[in-house]
């Protein structure tokens, strides 16, 4: 067993090199789409789905918002158990929060893959568009070598669980996220 999780260890950096940005072009593009990933983008993007939300029949703003905070939760919480190393410590204290000192699995992928796939189930002629930014935030993090390629995977997978089990809790319980479109109305009366 130690065997093969050498192997994966080994092939995990291996990845992570190829992937890393070495020109400045390519650090810069990396940057930037690394910091989209924060959570300032994230909330005027959800203030911009809560307006919209407003003229819809489903609000997907309070989910998503809930979901964000449980896929944080989860990601921190195995990060405090694997406590893995970031490739680059010094480079991801210039990207990474001063407490989140760990690297397995990315919370900037868990968040953004639930914002993805929670878009694209809601919403499929756009969210394709929340994919794309999502691999792009998380192509950011390895280019920078603040996650490792193994990282980036498992808070993919974190992150599209989340969103589907919310897109399944949202269908199945509707009554729970009343739509916004339905109670505003009754608030200006």
């Amino acid at each position: 067993m130690v065997a093969i999780l050498d192997k994966l260890s080994m092939w995990d950096k291996k990845i992570t090199t190829k992937i890393a940005a070495k020109s400045p072009k390519r650090k810069k593009l990396a940057s930037f789409f690394a910091i989209s990933g924060n959570a300032l983008p994230w909330f005027i993007i959800s203030f911009l789905f809560f307006i919209f939300d407003l003229f819809m029949s489903r609000n997907v703003n309070l989910l998503q918002m809930f979901l964000a905070a449980t896929c944080g939760l989860t990601t921190s919480s195995i990060k405090y158990l694997t406590r893995r190393q970031r490739p680059d410590e010094v480079l991801a204290k210039q990207y990474a929060a001063d407490i989140d000192h760990w690297s397995f699995p990315s919370g900037h992928t868990g968040r953004m893959f639930s914002l993805a796939i929670t878009l694209t189930l809601f919403y499929p002629r756009v969210g394709w568009v929340f994919l794309i930014w999502a691999i792009a935030v998380s192509y950011g993090r390895i280019a920078l070598q603040i996650h490792w390629f193994l990282d980036i995977v498992g808070g993919a997978i974190i992150g599209t669980i989340w969103g589907v089990i919310g897109y399944v809790l949202r269908e199945k319980f509707f009554m729970l996220f009343t739509p916004i479109s339905e109670w505003f109305p009754r608030i200006l009366q």
